[in-house]
């Protein structure tokens, strides 16, 4: 899995080559954007909320805390473990001991904490599958326990879908809403939109308050989909998707790196 790493110098919403020498290193744990900063707007994503606030009126997302001196090995091998016998509905396999909902629920919050943790897209595809197949619609199960449990995931959801460090924005997850984070090295409101689940097309808008000129470096996941792969087991057979990206208008080819 890769993403894509856009050097820019947003004043006039320029590519600025010489960017690139400004640019600070990420600093890992990743700090997420926190969920009372970000507004979902999405038609689906708006739509699970709603469902979840009906049933459970006084939701609110829990915070998320990164502890980058837990053993991220032991952690990152126990879920590759886990995905290898991931299926469609999020669901662990091996894990006969759990209802589909409570694997789902539990791949999604480690993929989000590994994320974070390391950066890497790769957790975050697997993330964002699990959200849409094992958690998606459990809010309205006969099950009042389950019900809770969706419902706060999808809470949750807005608090990892966006992290920060220093001058470097990351989006992990593609969802119409609006962003604002405020650092030492940054201020900026992002605006995105997009039609995902139904069309892969996303649009980005930003806008500085400071009124001058703010040096981010934007990293977007380069989801698992676009090469067919929705799973590590698990290939489907359709047309390869190809992607573009645009800034103003004008074609670009940005830097990709892995992870």
């Amino acid at each position: 899995m890769k993403r894509l790493i856009l050097f820019a110098c947003m004043a006039c919403t320029l590519l600025v080559a010489q960017s690139r020498n400004k640019t600070s290193k990420v600093k890992f744990p990743l700090i997420p954007v926190a969920a009372d900063s970000v507004t979902i707007e999405d038609f689906f994503w708006y739509g699970q909320l709603q469902e979840a606030q009906k049933v459970c009126p006084q939701l609110k997302a829990n915070p998320w805390n990164v502890d980058h001196r837990k053993h991220l090995h032991a952690l990152s091998a126990d879920w590759q473990e886990k995905v290898n016998h991931l299926d469609l509905t999020g669901r662990v396999k091996t894990e006969t001991q759990k209802d589909e909902l409570h694997s789902a629920v539990d791949i999604v919050k480690q993929s989000a904490y590994l994320a974070l943790a390391t950066g890497q897209s790769k957790y975050a595809d697997i993330m964002e599958t699990s959200l849409y197949n094992g958690v998606c619609g459990w809010q309205n199960s006969d099950n009042p326990d389950n019900v809770h449990l969706a419902s706060q995931t999808l809470a949750d959801m807005s608090g990892y879908a966006f992290a920060t460090s220093k001058e470097h924005l990351f989006v992990n997850l593609y969802i119409t809403s609006e962003m604002h984070v405020k650092n030492k090295q940054l201020d900026v409101k992002m605006m995105t939109t997009t039609s995902t689940p139904w069309y892969y097309q996303m649009m980005f808008q930003f806008l500085f308050p400071r009124g001058k000129e703010e040096h981010m470096v934007l990293h977007l996941r380069m989801p698992n989909w676009l090469s067919n792969n929705i799973l590590p087991n698990f290939k489907y057979n359709h047309y390869q998707l190809k992607y573009s990206l645009l800034l103003n208008g004008i074609a670009l080819k940005p830097e990709m790196k892995d992870g």
